[in-house]
């Protein structure tokens, strides 16, 4: 600023000082504007006549000022960049007297600039590291994402001579495959397959089953069906995600759809290859036997040996499932097929032996049971083929062979001993032959037969008069009759119609009218009778014997190795599940008569016994 009239003080001072140093100084006229007129005519401009000190002070801290400000701004590109900028001399200002820097400080000055050097460079080279690991997993995820088509179709491209598919880099026969996870896209797809145009999708749904988003799995699969409705692979993806998600909410609802869309892939799609309708099947015939659909199963097993009639596997697993269905006739055209065609295989051997036995044919039964128990491992690990063929054996009279061989079934773990061997046990039951009223729990029962057995007896009587109502029964001599009036828990009509009071009085008893796993009958049994030596299948039940007419003389029950007699009007209670065997011979005239019940046994809970299946 330019003084005004208020400074002309100020510089009159400043003459005056010069004057009395002798200095000449000029007059000067009074300022106007800023501008002051000497006496010779010539004008000047005034500046401000600040202290010298002051002016210093000023210009350090504008120095100071773009010192901060330039620190700030290389800090700031430090962060943003990662990079420090090239350190540039900084010109100190003019040192004055008062505001020189004293040597420690300027010691301390240079070390700090040398630490700050330090760190920048330690930055610099961690920022260089940190873009250096982001590029290179930019890079990884490019090559992961990039060519996901192409990678697919190379690995697809292998055509395989056998009917084969890779799992985890190793090769598994397709026999004995595990079928808990096969992924669609496992076999090969030729130029020509009609699923090619539809990978990225098949494998968008694959990926996503794998992570358990069902929904989106479904949508993309069901857009593939939607635009080709015959497209095998994506029919077979549908069906895997619906059997996944039916799981996932044990929905018998979404089983059903799973086990209809494996149908459509297995036997009715016509554009469906090889190993792909190979797993549909399988999983159509594990599905549906799992869902109770029997014979959707059996049409599986069907298939599958149609299509490949050459592999053992599927022939015996059909074979299987047709003897399970009790379709005797088609189980036993299978196995002889594989005879046929494997005249070695013992496994099949004996399975047909098992049904002749049977059948009665026990002289064509026998040789076939031997060489399975023989020839056969997998035959040896199953108790039934003991048990059938060591029955085998007795009917045909070879005692002593029997023995041996449930004596081998004793030492392979199949039977508690020689004489109990039932192949359906409940664990942790009581186990000895006979039985008194107290020890089975049922002494009420027991009390009702042994009140009615009059009753009884004279509606069995009757019956005798017109024996067609009695069923023959195979025994080793005499002539062995019964008639059954509860089975499995379940009324025979046709019997109770016989003997209506009989079956009132067996409908009041609980343990007896629901044991799903035994049976009520009346046994008839004519003098000179003997049975074959036998056990029950399970041992889920006890059996009582109500006397009803019991001639005189030889009469008798073995169980085990104790044998006893029966009395009219009294129970004996004993467990078949041990061998036993009975017979009549004592009078020629009189006909041997009995009311057999089966009950509960007493360890089996009564809250359990709509939970334990028939047999």
């Amino acid at each position: 600023k330019y003084v005004t009239s208020s400074t002309s003080g100020m510089a009159t001072r400043d003459s005056s000082a010069r004057r009395r140093a002798g200095d000449k100084v000029e007059e000067s006229k009074p300022v106007a504007n800023g501008v002051a007129h000497s006496d010779s005519g010539r004008t000047r401009k005034l500046r401000p006549n600040l202290p010298r000190e002051g002016a210093s002070t000023v210009r350090w801290m504008l120095t100071f000022l773009v010192l901060a400000v330039a620190i700030v701004l290389l800090a700031c590109y430090v962060t943003y960049n990662g990079k420090v900028a090239p350190r540039q001399k900084q010109t100190s200002p003019p040192a004055s007297n008062s505001t020189t820097r004293t040597d420690s400080q300027a010691k301390k000055a240079t070390s700090s600039r040398k630490e700050n050097a330090k760190s920048g460079k330690a930055s610099d080279k961690s920022s260089i590291k940190k873009n250096t690991k982001t590029s290179e997993k930019r890079k990884k995820s490019d090559k992961n994402s990039v060519n996901n088509v192409e990678k697919t179709t190379k690995k697809l491209k292998k055509e395989e001579s056998e009917p084969l598919f890779r799992r985890k880099d190793k090769y598994v026969d397709m026999e004995n495959v595990d079928l808990t996870d096969v992924p669609v896209l496992q076999w090969p797809i030729a130029p020509s397959d009609p699923d090619r145009p539809f990978i990225i999708e098949i494998l968008t749904g694959e990926k996503a089953v794998r992570r358990k988003k069902f929904k989106q799995a479904l949508q993309e699969f069901e857009g593939i069906l939607g635009r080709f409705p015959q497209s095998p692979r994506g029919m077979f993806g549908k069906a895997e995600t619906l059997c996944k998600y039916a799981e996932l909410k044990r929905s018998n609802k979404y089983l059903d759809l799973c086990i209809d869309a494996y149908w459509n892939v297995g036997i009715e799609n016509i554009l469906s290859t090889g190993d792909l309708r190979r797993v549909a099947l399988l999983r159509l015939a594990d599905r549906a036997s799992f869902r109770g659909k029997l014979q959707t199963s059996l049409r599986a097993w069907s298939e599958l040996t149609r299509y490949f009639p050459d592999n053992k596997y599927y022939i015996k697993q059909a074979a299987l499932s047709y003897l399970t269905a009790k379709k005797i006739d088609k189980a036993v055209e299978f196995f002889r097929s594989i005879v046929d065609k494997w005249p070695d295989d013992a496994f099949s051997k004996a399975h047909i032996g098992m049904i002749l036995k049977l059948q009665g044919k026990l002289e064509e039964a026998l040789p076939m049971l031997l060489e399975g128990l023989r020839e056969d491992e997998e035959i040896r690990t199953l108790a039934k083929f003991y048990y059938h063929t060591g029955e085998c054996l007795t009917h045909l009279g070879r005692h002593e062979e029997a023995h041996a061989l449930y004596a081998e079934g004793v030492s392979l773990g199949h039977f508690p001993s020689p004489w109990k061997r039932s192949l359906h046990n409940e664990p942790n039951l009581r186990a000895q032959p006979w039985w008194s009223p107290e020890d089975t729990g049922y002494q009420n029962a027991i009390k009702q037969l042994e009140e009615h057995w009059e009753t009884v007896r004279s509606e069995g009587l009757a019956l005798l008069a017109n024996p067609q109502g009695f069923a023959k029964v195979s025994s080793e001599t005499g002539d062995y009759r019964q008639l059954v009036l509860y089975s499995s828990a379940k009324i025979n009509d046709e019997g109770c119609g016989f003997v209506p009071e009989t079956c009132a009085m067996i409908g009041s008893i609980s343990a007896a009218a629901s044991c799903k796993r035994g049976q009520v009958k009346l046994i008839a049994m004519v003098p000179g009778t003997a049975t074959w030596p036998t056990v029950a299948p399970s041992n889920s039940h006890l059996r009582l014997h109500l006397g009803l007419v019991i001639p005189s003389g030889d009469t008798g029950i073995k169980v085990a190795n104790e044998t006893r007699s029966w009395q009219e009007g009294k129970v004996l209670a004993f467990d078949d599940s041990f061998e036993y065997a009975m017979w009549h011979r004592g009078r020629p005239d009189t006909t041997l008569l009995l009311l057999s019940v089966d009950v509960w046994h007493p360890d089996i809970p009564a809250n359990k016994w709509k939970l334990l299946s028939t047999i």
